[in-house]
């Protein structure tokens, strides 16, 4: 299995566009010490020919062009190895790349009916794609199962999906609900051929048993890196609430995703989605070296994973 990250930071990129804080400006003077990374996004494929997504980021485009496998064929006026895109919420910074792939074929969607109905319900997915390439909405199993292909053929790949408790997104404009299933989930991704295990965790409220326990079997474990801290965002006068009201565990701290990466054996242990205040994003900082002390990397645009 072939792994790309697409993009690493979470919504809003970074540096984000409208923030001063110490490593967005770091980003804009010395982009060496702090990388400059598009909104979160990961292809995954067998064969490096058939590609999947998992979450359509707005910086789709600006993706695209820097990872050639995922550019079309020269043998069409018009194509693309992009076979379905996996979504594990309906958050903006997960779905609004769906639409900036109108102009192909029909458009291939892995949700949960919860997922399907916010993206319909709060951004009008579907009714805007079906004038375009329209879409077809396919379910994801709770078990290992094959990842077709649009022709029907197997992927050299089986996934499978982990329900997190969490909330419909903002934009739907639902009343406050306390959290329940299908609104957000993991992903296992396993290589039929080398029987590699991939997990994708690119947001956690909380970390479940079932995630718990692929964080101990699982060769590569992408997982969400949001907020260092807690309080990160109240320190730096941005928002008053923690990382908790805001649905993320923090990387630090007792409880934090470091404490549990460090349970696993697994050969590589990756931050993604990570927030522009988060300072592991600044190369030489301490909060960086703590992470790679504690044998888990923090994930750039472009990263190539195979397993």
């Amino acid at each position: 299995m072939i792994v790309r990250l697409l993009g690493t930071a979470a919504s809003g990129g970074f540096p984000q566009w409208n923030c001063t804080c110490a490593g967005c400006r770091l980003s804009r003077r010395q982009p060496e010490r702090a990388k400059p990374r598009t909104q979160s996004s990961i292809a995954i494929s067998a064969d490096n020919e058939h590609w999947f997504l998992i979450n359509a980021s707005p910086d789709f485009r600006a993706q695209i062009d820097s990872t050639r496998e995922l550019q079309p064929r020269p043998n069409a006026v018009r194509s693309s190895p992009i076979e379905g895109v996996l979504l594990t919420s309906a958050d903006i910074q997960n779905v609004l790349g769906l639409l900036q792939l109108r102009e192909g074929s029909p458009l291939r969607i892995f949700a949960t009916p919860e997922i399907h109905r916010s993206a319909n319900a709060g951004l009008n997915t579907e009714a805007v794609l079906k004038n375009y390439c329209g879409t077809e909405w396919l379910p994801v199993p709770d078990t290992p199962s094959p990842l077709m292909l649009a022709s029907g053929e197997r992927s050299g790949l089986l996934f499978s999906a982990m329900s997190i408790p969490s909330t419909p997104p903002r934009y739907t404009g639902e009343p406050p609900t306390p959290a329940g299933p299908g609104h957000l989930l993991g992903y296992l991704i396993v290589d039929e051929s080398t029987r590699g295990r991939l997990l994708v965790a690119p947001q956690l409220p909380t970390i479940t048993g079932r995630i718990l326990g692929e964080f101990l079997t699982s060769d590569v474990l992408l997982v969400d890196g949001m907020f260092w801290s807690g309080d990160e965002l109240a320190l730096r006068t941005i928002k008053r609430v923690g990382a908790s009201q805001l649905g993320y565990l923090s990387v630090s701290g007792r409880g934090g995703t470091l404490e549990s990466l460090s349970q696993s054996d697994a050969s590589r242990k990756v931050y993604v989605h990570m927030n522009d205040t988060n300072p592991i994003l600044i190369e030489d900082s301490p909060e960086r070296a703590v992470v790679v002390n504690a044998g888990v990397e923090v994930g750039f645009d472009g990263m190539k994973i195979e397993l």
